[in-house]
């Protein structure tokens, strides 16, 4: 099935698949921390990506909370700061985290225009709007500063929880994926 949707199996050496292993790592406890759980890992390697975390599904789900926004833009986050965390920042600069970064930049930046979810503001406005206004260069700089807030307080949880994030990864990197259980048997 994963064939079908995401493409042939990329090859990788141990470090890569590690490394992986410890990006996917750190999106799935952050995720667990805010009280959800992570549904399958996997490190195997298709299409234009290294791995993935499959969330609980969430299709019936109404309306979502300036705090689950924030929770989503975390557990955005969480791939690259585990990396930073377990490898140091020099080892973490990678391109891997790129969608990742754009979903949290892209949640920031809804929170702001289309949701008046601003502590100052309750304007709201399609953001394909915003981004060809001159608006953009303050929408811009709101969403870095939310970004940058939620970073720190991520690290903060994935430097709490380095060791599970690690032995999560380990076992991730010896399987190549895990199920629900395992996970929550890992992060418990």
């Amino acid at each position: 099935m994963e064939e079908y949707f995401y493409g042939e199996i990329r090859n990788r050496d141990e470090q890569q698949v590690y490394r992986t292993a410890v990006h996917e790592a750190a999106h799935a406890y952050i995720y667990s921390l805010s009280g959800k759980k992570p549904v399958y890992l996997t490190v195997i390697s298709r299409g234009n990506f290294g791995g993935y975390m499959q969330r609980e599904d969430e299709e019936n789900k109404g309306t979502t909370s300036r705090e689950e926004f924030i929770w989503m833009i975390r557990t955005s986050l969480a791939g690259r700061l585990g990396e930073e965390v377990v490898f140091g920042d020099q080892e973490s600069v990678n391109s891997g985290a790129r969608s990742d970064l754009q979903n949290a930049s892209s949640i920031a930046l809804k929170m702001l225009t289309m949701y008046g979810m601003q502590d100052d503001c309750l304007f709201s406005m399609p953001l394909e709007t915003i981004m060809h206004s001159e608006l953009m260069p303050l929408y811009a700089k709101k969403a870095e500063e939310i970004l940058q807030e939620q970073k720190k307080v991520c690290r903060d949880l994935i430097e709490k929880g380095k060791g599970k994030i690690i032995k999560l990864a380990r076992e991730l990197s010896k399987k190549n994926h895990l199920n629900t259980e395992e996970i929550a048997e890992i992060l418990e």
